[in-house]
């Protein structure tokens, strides 16, 4: 980040200094910390550099002459470093500095004092808006009125009977938890959810990052769902018949040709790895991202074995995660398990309550689905939408059969 370009935007507008929240702190160079923090002590109130230089001396007995200021305000293309604009991403630098800092501090330590500093930093983390709107209607009015005439639908279509329950799709900027128990199916129905929205728009381009599984183990699952072979026998490919193989390369071919997916292994296992090649892949309307699961994302700089640690980790990765899908204007679907007390209750129907570590899941997302089993039938599961901000809650019913890695609504 180009420190002195940004403080060269400031020194030619320095009133923006009175609307916005800066600290001069944020600042890595310590000239350019000097020279914001002169104008925050003159409220921009400033007649010439010459101002500036005077308080300088004043705050620190530094000496930047008035000539070093001028230079610095006559940068060319200044005004592509919006001072303004940039502040939250200063901020952010900073604080996640700070985080980074008190974490390995903790670790070393298990001091108290410091994971409540980690606490505090992860909250202040969470409230930087880098891409704040001004808040008055006439700014978004084109915006309005492009989507209002716009005969092209945001919403990302998937199973009927979910899109009537959810507002007619899933749409940008959208965090979506799918949350179960281990070994109901939560692979089995992301997966679904993601073949079934590709299969009805094969113009997507859809990411699935597993943190349990490689990548073949992966064409494996949507293989068999796809082609109609019991997924036991793609776990050792001497199983397979001669026609199955056929059957297996062809549907493999059928992928790599006419879908635009990414499939990511274990390999991808911090949090910084799959934002980067989220967005290296996102198409704006035009994406979607599946993550399994959140309990197995590392967040670099945070022991989530340690006191706490889960919760500081998953808070900074639903966060995140939430703040890029709005940035990047698509939906991410993060995969989670359940709390293991929901075993010993009699009502054995998963609530937001059940949510594995963090309330941060059910904060930050837009919506909450649960799976579970049928007591009874076998092939039986429910889909519980237990948190929808744009649409109703409810459970559907949903035939499942894991050998064939089938999910579809359940006709009776």
């Amino acid at each position: 980040m180009n420190e002195q370009m940004i403080v060269a935007n400031l020194l030619n507008d320095t009133k923006q200094i009175q609307f916005l929240n800066v600290n001069s702190v944020w600042f890595e160079s310590s000239v350019m910390s000097l020279i914001v923090q002169a104008v925050i002590n003159l409220n921009g109130e400033v007649q010439s550099t010459a101002d500036i230089s005077e308080q300088i001396k004043e705050d620190s007995n530094k000496d930047i002459s008035q000539e070093e200021l001028e230079t610095l305000k006559n940068t060319k293309e200044y005004e592509k470093y919006s001072f303004s604009a940039m502040v939250p991403h200063l901020h952010k630098n900073y604080v996640q500095k700070q985080l980074n800092y008190y974490m390995a501090k903790y670790q070393q330590e298990g001091r108290k004092k410091y994971l409540n500093v980690v606490n505090s930093l992860t909250e202040e983390m969470n409230d930087i808006s880098v891409s704040a709107d001004d808040g008055l209607l006439s700014s978004s009015i084109d915006e309005f009125e492009k989507e209002l005439y716009s005969e092209k639908s945001t919403s990302l279509k998937t199973f009927h009977e979910v899109n009537m329950m959810i507002g007619g799709g899933f749409r940008p900027g959208q965090l979506i938890t799918i949350g179960a128990r281990s070994g109901v199916g939560k692979t089995l129905v992301s997966l679904n959810f993601m073949m079934d929205m590709l299969e009805r728009d094969n113009s997507l381009r859809a990411d699935f990052f597993s943190l349990e599984m490689n990548k073949l183990e992966i064409v494996d699952r949507i293989i068999s769902r796809k082609e109609s072979i019991n997924s036991l026998k793609m776990v050792d490919y001497t199983n397979l018949s001669h026609e199955e193989k056929g059957k297996s390369l062809a549907g493999y071919k059928d992928l790599m040709n006419n879908y635009d997916i990414g499939l990511f292994g274990e390999e991808y296992s911090t949090l910084g790895m799959i934002k980067r090649k989220i967005k290296e892949r996102a198409v704006q309307g035009k994406y979607i991202a599946f993550i399994d699961y959140v309990g197995l994302v590392n967040v670099e700089g945070v022991n989530a074995g340690g006191e706490g640690g889960e919760r500081i980790a998953i808070n900074i990765i639903t966060r995140e995660l939430k703040l890029l899908a709005s940035e990047l204007k698509i939906p991410i679907f993060i995969l989670s398990q359940l709390n293991r007390g929901l075993e010993y209750r009699q009502d054995k129907t998963p609530g937001l309550q059940d949510l594995k570590a963090s309330g941060s899941l059910e904060q930050d997302s837009s919506m909450v689905f649960f799976i579970s089993k049928d007591s009874e039938e076998d092939n039986l599961a429910y889909l519980d939408v237990a948190k929808n901000r744009v649409g109703r809650r409810g459970r559907l019913k949903f035939y499942m059969n894991p050998a064939f890695m089938e999910f579809k609504p359940y006709q009776t």
